[in-house]
């Protein structure tokens, strides 16, 4: 529907941006900056790839949100088919597995706001006592962050893709540097931001939005 407005209205997203970006699969354009990844709904494959490597893997279904339906797996976890076999819904569902970073036991993950390909404001998410899932939605906490050189670096790297696909406003989440997802229908942070930071990204995006408006 959004997608019929234009030229006419700016929409942010665009809504071919918002339909090529899936929010697990779109980093996937970005190869040198995410860690070890694969997309199957082969356990056979799956289980090689973590064998072959020697990495415990983060196992992420498509299409949730929050948290839903990730699970931690071990590389010398027992039941390994079975929950391979439920995660793939016996090799019908394809999912992504991804190496687990071992810095996200205590630093979690940072959540970096994006407008218009540079960023705006940024925090770091850390799991609650038990879980390694950052998400505030299931217990996280939020503090204060700031940029590594790498960051920077990948903020950069991402500009050009983001604007080229219409992706004005979006939210990524690192680990150690490396990019694990890129959200894109609804980044969360903003008030994050506010509260550690008395900054108004707000007031950024508005600025933004009125100066794409007027310039049509």
């Amino acid at each position: 529907l959004l997608a019929l407005l234009e030229p006419e209205v700016f929409v942010i997203n665009a809504p071919r941006g918002d339909q090529k970006a899936n929010e697990k699969l779109y980093i996937l354009e970005f190869g040198r900056w995410i860690p070890p990844t694969i997309v199957s709904n082969q356990p056979d494959r799956i289980e090689r790839f973590q064998l072959e490597n020697r990495i415990d893997l983060i196992l992420k279904p498509l299409d949730q949100k929050g948290g839903t339906g990730i699970k931690l797996f071990r590389r010398k976890a027992k039941d390994r088919r079975k929950l391979l076999n439920q995660m793939t819904r016996r090799g019908t569902q394809w999912i992504m597995a991804q190496k687990y970073l071992s810095e996200n036991d205590t630093q979690g993950d940072k959540r970096i706001l994006l407008l218009n390909g540079k960023g705006i404001g940024q925090f770091r998410k850390v799991p609650k006592p038990g879980e390694f899932r950052a998400n505030l939605s299931l217990g996280g906490t939020y503090v204060r962050a700031s940029l590594t050189d790498r960051e920077r670096q990948l903020v950069r790297a991402l500009g050009p893709t983001l604007r080229r696909d219409g992706l004005y406003f979006v939210g990524i989440d690192v680990v150690a540097g490396f990019l694990i997802e890129i959200n894109v229908t609804s980044p969360a942070g903003i008030p994050e931001i506010n509260e550690l930071e008395g900054k108004h990204p707000e007031v950024q995006v508005v600025d933004f939005l009125e100066s794409m408006v007027w310039s049509r």
